[in-house]
């Protein structure tokens, strides 16, 4: 059985055929398990004292605080343990600082941390290395392609199935045969080890070599394992084929290629004006090309004229061919909007709650928000139960109608967040593990990395599970870490001939929706950045732990 692919058929309508790493049954009582074990779960104080618990889980119970103060006390237990000797916790301290968890990212000190242990051999040291040896060369700040594959070797001919995928990466559609064919070896290896990345690597090769492209099942089942980028195998074999249905499934894990086609152009044909906007504006917020011109080519109305306009001066990219001037923007945006255009009415919202182009106010971005979400635009509605919670009190009482509102209309963020509230008993919602994991359920099917690290975290600590169940657990949480890369190796970067726009990179494409990241989606590029590398976190602080018995 492949350990990493989630269930997600826990209701009727769910996927079907999904094999799982995960203990559906037994999860209701999850904070009274991790009480036990990490002396507090989702905010419950445990009866044991911290320093009673192995080192790991007082590292582990102080991430899942959450605070400021906590990271904190976090990092200073880690770096009393690294001065001991302990590599484990060498790579944790690094990913922290990686991952800007107190601050903003510190690459340089992770850099000071890893270097010996890439040294050593350490296999993990060595991914993790060759990762931020990537980022200085993207940055021209030094770094060596070489040596990157050479990192990457090192540590894939270990075992390492993240590397193992990396190596794959390199020349998977390399012209040169030889180069090719190692790749491949490396994918396989990595599939063998169920990384989805390395599973779509071989699916996607065996498609096109044996020009079988109605043959795109071992993609999908890629795709439900975790990998994104799988979406774009199954587009190639063509995304008619599938129902509106499914295609927004694909849209909403962040495929550009099914927001343009899988989705624009349904809408369109149905006569969806705002949805074909949304999905035209999402792709191209990615310089999705065909994208980019079908939204210029909208412009049946002045309001969509001012829209597609405005687009352009908001983004500065090597398709629009307009110099950025956000100011203008936030003019043609606010034409637009009144002349009652939805997504004008969300983009403006956007620009008033980030002050870009204009000053901030907080309360006309609610109003626009607000309008946008009563016309069904579930992206708005998202934005507005995320205001609505940040702002606390009765404010984030109603957060729960409007991210209830955007997750059934299957916004996988929302999914995400309404999760984060039923577990916490936020938002206007009563505590309720089961219906987290619930939502969580259906996020991670839609290859949410927070959501498969939620879910592996539950899994783990769940009262009553067994051995086998816990390996499970560990294998989501590796999986969640691994599969995509460490993103909190990806630095903000400025990329030439976008303007001044912040952009994050790595080695290859790692997240499916979209590397580019403009400010529009910051937040979200950091949630998953953060959940990605506490996947990581735990399954090095968990993976070879023997927990403490009962009572002890």
């Amino acid at each position: 059985m492949n350990p990493t692919v989630i269930d997600h058929g826990m209701e009727a309508n769910q996927r079907k055929n999904t094999k799982s790493a995960l203990p559906v049954r037994g999860l209701g009582v999850l904070a009274l398990a991790v009480g036990m074990l990490v002396g507090m779960a989702y905010g419950q104080e445990g009866e044991k004292k911290e320093d009673s618990l192995p080192w790991e889980l007082q590292a582990v119970r102080l991430i899942r605080k959450e605070k400021p103060e906590s990271e904190q006390e976090l990092q200073e237990l880690l770096k009393s343990e690294q001065e001991k000797g302990n590599k484990k916790a060498g790579l944790v301290l690094a990913l922290r600082l990686a991952g800007g968890f107190s601050g903003e990212q510190n690459h340089d000190e992770a850099r000071k941390i890893i270097e010996p242990l890439a040294a050593e051999g350490n296999a993990d040291a060595q991914w993790l290395l060759a990762y931020d040896e990537t980022t200085r060369i993207l940055l021209k700040k030094g770094g060596n392609k070489e040596r990157v594959k050479s990192l990457a070797k090192n540590a894939a001919d270990q075992g390492h199935h993240g590397a193992q995928a990396t190596c794959a990466a390199f020349d998977c559609y390399s012209t040169n045969e030889e180069a090719k064919a190692t790749a491949l070896k490396y994918a396989k290896k990595a599939a063998g080890q169920g990384n989805s990345y390395g599973m779509f690597v071989v699916a996607f090769d065996d498609m096109i070599r044996m020009k079988e492209f109605e043959k795109y099942d071992k993609c999908l089942d890629a795709w439900k394992a975790g990998c994104v980028q799988a979406a774009e195998g199954v587009a190639a074999a063509g995304v008619g084929t599938f129902t509106k249905e499914r295609s927004a499934e694909f849209a909403e894990s962040g495929s550009p290629t099914f927001m343009y086609e899988g989705m624009a152009i349904q809408c369109r044909k149905e006569g969806d004006r705002m949805n074909e906007t949304k999905w035209l504006t999402l792709a191209a917020e990615g310089s999705y090309m065909f994208a980019v011109e079908a939204l210029s080519n909208m412009t049946a109305t002045e309001a969509e004229k001012n829209y597609r306009d405005a687009f352009g001066y908001d983004h500065d990219n090597l398709y629009t061919h307009v110099s950025q001037d956000l100011p203008k923007a936030v003019e043609l945006y606010s034409k637009a909007a009144e002349g009652g255009h939805v997504l004008a009415m969300y983009r403006l919202a956007n620009c008033y709650e980030l002050g870009r182009g204009t000053e901030r106010d907080e309360k006309k971005a609610e109003e626009l928000y607000r309008k946008a979400a009563e016309q069904k635009l579930d992206i708005a509605a998202l934005r507005l139960g995320q205001l609505l919670l940040r702002r606390g009190g009765k404010a984030a009482k109603e957060a729960n109608k409007w991210l209830a509102q955007a997750a059934e209309q299957g916004n996988v963020v929302a999914k995400y967040t309404l999760g984060l509230c039923y577990l916490k008993g936020k938002g206007g919602v009563k505590k309720s593990p089961q219906r987290a994991q619930s939502l969580f359920t259906e996020a991670a099917a839609l290859c949410d990395i927070c959501s498969r690290y939620e879910l592996g975290f539950a899994a783990y600590f769940a009262k009553g599970g067994s051995k086998n169940k816990k390996q499970a657990a560990l294998e989501t949480l590796n999986h969640a870490g691994m599969d995509c890369g460490p993103l909190c190796m990806a630095t903000p970067m400025i990329w030439p001939g976008f303007g001044e726009q912040r952009y994050w990179e790595t080695a290859d494409d790692i997240i499916g929706d979209g590397l580019r990241k403009t400010d529009h989606s910051e937040a979200d590029f950091k949630r998953v950045m953060q959940g990605n590398t506490n996947a990581l976190c735990f399954y090095y602080l968990l993976r070879d732990l023997k927990l403490p018995k009962k009572g002890s």
